[in-house]
């Protein structure tokens, strides 16, 4: 998912604009392919010429930018988008545009709702694996010890497709989260789960780490919410994805969030009807509740 990251902004731009800047070794030579440039100079408009300088030093030298765990970067920059203008449009070219909902107060328990009408995605074919898949942590980084086996001894190149789309993101009250963990009832099924899960792990050299009662209502809430969705944005079920945003209390940034997203390499994926159904969440999660009730 392509959601910029914060922090690191002019690190990303120079990338963009490495073919042009890779001689600039000096503010003299970066003010002149500024001003020689129209392109150069729209790309680093957001920057001075020592954060540029800075940025162009790193890469030379190979050293990456430092950056957050995954879903961590993630979620802070989601967080941070602004409250919606009316009429405030994204430009032609912009693949992430995202606002915090404003129209109506988040229902009880939500602390945010985040509307993203412009997402864009990359999905790549790197390998393969048989009997166990590879499983990513709750950052979504895959380090869990499955190999996959490469798509050709000597491809140098994987075969992927770019995919925009749209998405709703929903962050819950972190402490509504906390006081339903205490609950004792939450407490007695949390034990359940972890007595089922390391019955499966036994199995396995290196399972996943047991990703705790939080994660399973975020994930339970996720597919209820797009059972009801999916009723009123004419997009099927199987057509909205979900990504979960979670980390525990005790963690230097707790998440308890979701992004409800869609989109595909045709037609279907670029409707805009997923986004407007955040602004009517008090009634997707009503509906929510009720097709929990009857699930099994």
């Amino acid at each position: 998912l392509s959601i910029p990251e914060k922090g690191n902004e002019a690190a990303e731009a120079v990338q963009g604009l490495w073919n042009y800047l890779l001689k600039v070794d000096s503010e003299e030579k970066l003010a002149l392919v500024r001003e020689m440039m129209p392109a150069v100079e729209a790309g680093l408009a957001a920057f001075s010429n020592a954060e540029v300088l800075e940025a162009i030093e790193a890469r030379r030298k190979g050293k990456p930018p430092e950056r957050k765990p995954l879903r961590t970067a993630e979620f802070e920059q989601l967080i941070s988008q602004p409250t919606e203008t009316p009429g405030e449009l994204p430009a032609e070219d912009e693949d992430f545009f995202a606002l915090t909902a404003t129209r109506d107060r988040p229902p009880a328990g939500v602390a945010q709702v985040v509307l993203a009408s412009r997402l864009r995605e990359v999905r790549a074919q790197i390998g393969l694996t048989r009997l166990e898949p590879a499983t990513p942590d709750l950052q979504g980084e895959y380090d869990l010890g499955v190999q996959s086996a490469p798509l050709g001894l000597l491809a140098d190149w994987l075969p992927a497709s770019e995919i925009h789309g749209e998405g709703v993101f929903v962050r819950l009250d972190e402490k509504a989260v906390q006081a339903w963990e205490a609950r004792t009832a939450v407490k007695n099924r949390g034990r359940e789960l972890l007595a089922g899960y390391e019955q499966w792990a036994a199995a396995y050299e290196n399972p996943p780490p047991f990703p705790g009662t939080r994660f399973y209502m975020l994930h339970s809430l996720s597919h209820l919410l797009i059972s009801a969705i999916s009723l009123e944005c004419g997009y099927a079920a199987s057509a909205i994805h979900e990504r979960i945003y979670c980390a525990p209390a005790n963690d230097d940034r707790p998440m308890a969030a979701i992004l409800l997203s869609t989109g595909s390499a045709g037609s279907e994926g670029t409707l805009g009807g997923l986004v407007e159904q955040g602004r009517d969440l008090r009634q997707h999660l009503r509906r929510a509740f009720d097709l929990g009730v009857l699930c099994s």
